[in-house]
């Protein structure tokens, strides 16, 4: 006899449901009240199609719902952030899970399920969705309604002066770019006339109709190239425009002579074209990357906050945007609370998960008088702190401006400096065959030098390289690798050493528990730390509580006189009996990945351990194996304890000696600075600063804003096999420059060598 087991499944995200589970919702066919709320909410409004897209798509989308608080979103209808980020209403957020396509129908229809939002713009490769506020509408409804059907939103600060200015500049290099369209299609028609045959006063006519649509695109056009060329001449600099402006000018003046004195020959075709196939291949490679973060306002997001500040007169809580924070400001903190200001605790204890500036995973616990840094988070208690510096004074702020600054000093791409000696080899070509004619027929020479420059140069810098670098770059898109320049390509591809940040990069993140020694097999054991930590917020309670349920505990009995203890861990009265659970650190690591152990005392007397394990990424031993395998140098550096960085090298096959634990982030960007040619892979806060200083920064999905702005690289998916593919497109471009500029050199060559011996029409050339 055979006995079925169904699974359950949750009707809004898939997950499964206990089948002991009595619970309203659960009967009703969902995991969660919360997902029961989301599917009442979709099913309200109509949008049940969300579904039907998502489950006909190939990979299952499901959308964690998240708890929100109520106060959390309410610095965005602070009139000083308003005034400071929003523009007529509008602002624009980062939106977690925005996957595929049910998540943009949902989020295109966001007006039908929240009355405070007017308008939506929802960009799927930025993963960012720009709102306009409705008459009388609330940014922090609107942003908590986001949050519960598990899109959570985070504040993007831009400067908007900037932007104007953007896209000013972008509408003008467009109607550049189509009055060079324009006329270079005319001019084409009437060449063709004259190539097919036009002669007597029809011809006279054409050409002179194609000097007339020529002007406006060897003038307005193809001013930026002039400006350009001159900029580089006071500066004693050759680039690709010096040779560009030589050959137009120079066609200018010979058709405009061949014209006055009834030539047939004229290079207004040649020239317009020119123009406009520079100037599309330029700002098509712009708008390219213009899709891409930009550096500017780093510190910006962690401000982007509401605090609780303590009133001076009577001590009593007032709600405030921490951009409004000053130094003797006393600050509220409770669990779950990013820190807005470097300080001190004044007053109470709690524990801080300073993963983001440190890397160290496990929270460590704080009382009165200990420093706190801002950008790290509160996960257990609440205490009052005691600012002492705010805002562009905070550490972290100080190591984004660092890494904004490391960003923009970066040099520039090996084939630009290879183009300028290009450049003046062509230029020297150029006069060389002027003065070889000097003497004979200086109007050949002219010609001859004319041809060699269209031929040259912008070919393979003007139109072949930036062609190459925009496909490249969309190619890495397609494919999860989000590259902020085309200098990047050709940084990755000379790297020859890779440091990878530890915690949240090769690990998880995310801790595990793990049998531990027991003295007391007894269940109520069990039932009374399912209590203990069933309020906590912190990641190693929820780990606890998931180690916990696994065992088939499902509810938790009633915890008394609870209390945090002042060096972590956590006190209450369960069952009548006082129980602990204290966190302890070890002297040697009993296995690999072991973080810590989480001891359960009752009475003082010990009755069970439990392991803290800190998970490899699945795939981090298959990524190593393939880097060192394409001759990288792998190392770790880490902020967290020197035998958990060793450990973590050893179960990853690298030597010991190349994993290095406890260092600050600018112990960290130091290391990276001296190496060179350096990969720098991290996630938080506190691998900014390395990232920037390293020849290519790579920041990991589901890194801070501050890892992905101040990085050369982001990683789309959760998946650091992207590095290895990214390693290898910017290897295979590099490959791909070095062949267009040896078949440059060869033309250069060939050409040169013709110009000085044929005989013939220099057009033939």
């Amino acid at each position: 006899m055979t006995t079925t087991l169904q699974l359950r499944l949750c009707r809004h995200c898939h997950s499964a449901i206990s089948r002991d589970d009595a619970s309203s919702s659960a009967q009703a066919g969902f995991c969660c009240s919360g997902c029961q709320t989301v599917f009442s909410i979709i099913e309200a409004k109509g949008l049940m199609q969300y579904y039907s897209l998502r489950d006909a798509t190939s990979e299952v989308c499901p959308v964690p719902v998240k708890s929100v608080e109520s106060e959390e979103f309410t610095f965005l209808d602070d009139p000083l952030v308003l005034s400071t980020v929003g523009e007529a209403g509008r602002l624009r957020f980062f939106i977690e899970n925005l996957q595929c396509a049910s998540c943009l129908w949902i989020l295109e229809r966001f007006p039908e399920i929240s009355p405070d939002a007017a308008r939506v713009e929802v960009h799927m490769n930025e993963r960012t969705i720009e709102i306009e506020r409705a008459p009388n509408g609330s940014f922090a409804r609107i942003a908590e309604m986001l949050t519960r059907i598990g899109y959570r939103p985070h504040l993007i600060r831009e400067n908007h002066e900037a932007e104007k200015l953007a896209r000013r500049e972008d509408r003008r290099e467009l109607i550049r770019l189509g009055v060079a369209a324009g006329c270079s299609a005319n001019i084409m028609l009437l060449a063709v006339s004259l190539y097919g045959g036009a002669s007597g006063e029809l011809a006279v006519y054409f050409r002179w109709l194609m000097a007339a649509f020529a002007a406006p695109s060897m003038t307005y056009c193809a001013w930026p190239f002039y400006a350009n060329a001159w900029r580089d001449v006071k500066i004693r600099r050759i680039s690709i425009d010096v040779p560009i402006v030589f050959a137009v000018l120079v066609g200018i003046g010979m058709s405009i002579s061949g014209l006055l004195r009834g030539h047939e020959t004229v290079y207004f075709d040649s020239l317009a074209m020119l123009v406009f196939l520079l100037l599309s291949s330029r700002v098509f490679l712009k708008r390219l990357q213009r899709h891409f973060f930009h550096s500017q306002g780093l510190g910006e997001f962690l401000f982007a906050m509401t605090v609780r500040r303590l009133r001076a007169s009577d001590l009593e809580p007032e709600e405030v945007s921490a951009l409004s924070l000053r130094t003797g400001d006393q600050i509220l903190m409770s669990s779950g609370q990013t820190i807005p200001a470097d300080g001190y605790v004044k007053s109470g204890s709690g524990l801080v998960h300073a993963a983001s500036m440190t890397g160290e995973a496990d929270p460590q616990a704080v009382q009165v008088g200990d420093w706190v840094e801002a950008g790290t988070e509160n996960v257990g208690g609440d205490w009052v702190l005691d600012a002492v510096a705010c805002g562009e004074a905070t550490r972290m702020s100080r190591i984004l401006k660092a890494a904004e600054r490391a960003v923009s000093q970066k040099s520039v791409a090996a084939h630009s400096r290879v183009a300028q000696a290009f450049m003046v080899i062509v230029i020297a070509a150029m006069v060389a065959l002027i003065l070889g004619f000097a003497f004979t027929d200086w109007q050949v020479g002219v010609e001859r030098a004319l041809v060699l420059a269209i031929v040259t140069c912008p070919c393979v810098f003007g139109v072949a390289i930036p062609l190459a670098e925009s496909l490249a770059l969309k190619r890495a898109t397609r494919e999860g690798i989000l590259l902020k320049s085309s200098e990047s390509l050709e940084r990755l591809a000379k790297a020859r050493q890779v440091f990878f940040d530890k915690t949240g990069t090769l690990t998880s993140g995310e801790f595990s528990i793990e049998d531990g020694p027991v003295y007391d097999g007894a269940t109520e054991h069990l039932s009374a730390a399912m209590a203990l930590e069933d309020r906590g917020r912190h990641p190693v309670a929820r780990a606890l509580r998931k180690y916990i349920l696994k065992r088939g505990l499902m509810s938790s009995p009633v915890v008394e006189e609870f209390a945090e203890l002042p060096r972590g861990g956590v006190r209450g009265r369960v069952l009548g009996a006082i129980y602990e659970i204290r966190p302890e650190t070890f002297d040697e690591l009993p296995r690999e990945k072991m973080l810590a152990r989480l001891v359960l005392s009752r009475y003082g007397e010990r009755v069970r351990e439990f392991y803290l394990r800190d998970q490899l990424r699945s795939e981090a031993p298959q990524v190593i194996h393939e880097l060192q395998r394409r001759n990288l140098h792998l190392d770790i550096l880490s902020g967290d304890q020197e035998a958990v960085v060793r450990s973590c090298a050893r179960e990853l096959g690298l030597r010991t000696d190349a994993a290095i634990g406890r260092l600050q982030p600018e112990e960290k960007a130091r290391r990276v600075r001296e190496a060179g040619a350096a990969i720098m892979v991290g996630d938080g806060v506190n691998d900014a600063l390395a990232m920037a200083e390293a020849s290519v920064g790579v920041a990991v999905h589901g890194s801070l804003e501050a890892s992905l702005r101040s990085s050369d690289v982001y990683l789309l998916r959760p998946d650091l096999r992207l590095l290895v593919r990214a390693v290898d497109l910017a290897r295979l471009h590099r490959r791909v420059i070095s062949w267009n500029l040896a078949l440059s050199a060869s033309t250069l060559t060939d050409k040169f060598l013709a110009g000085l011996t044929e005989t013939s029409s220099p057009v033939g050339i």
